[in-house]
């Protein structure tokens, strides 16, 4: 395992806290308007989504001790660390089809 010093966790944290969790979220709720709605939803529908999640991202990390934060990316990174091969092509291999089933359920719509 890698060691990383706790300014690196502090940075990897506010990444995947204020980058990839507002992007998951987005995407989960865009292919659910899409499936939902049968059309890609705009701007103007995503906006409350939007602000709601980096409300919420920013008062989730103002609450919580950064101590707390960093232990827990620590943790994250372990685990991380430990994953066979097999598991992350696996993990790949799912998200990948999820998307292709996805695009092609939106080219049914269109």
């Amino acid at each position: 395992m890698m060691d990383l010093t706790y300014e690196e966790l502090k940075r990897k944290a506010v990444i995947r806290h204020f980058v990839n969790l507002p992007i998951a979220m987005f995407v989960g709720i865009i292919m659910a308007h899409t499936i939902l709605n049968n059309q890609m939803p705009t701007l103007v529908e995503l906006s409350p989504y939007v602000i709601g999640v980096y409300i919420g991202g920013a008062g989730s990390w103002f609450f919580r001790s950064e101590k707390k934060i960093v232990e827990k990316e620590r943790k994250q990174q372990e685990k991380k660390s430990t994953k066979s091969t097999m598991s992350i092509v696996l993990e790949y291999f799912i998200t990948f089809l999820a998307l292709v089933i996805f695009l092609s359920m939106l080219s049914f719509y269109t």
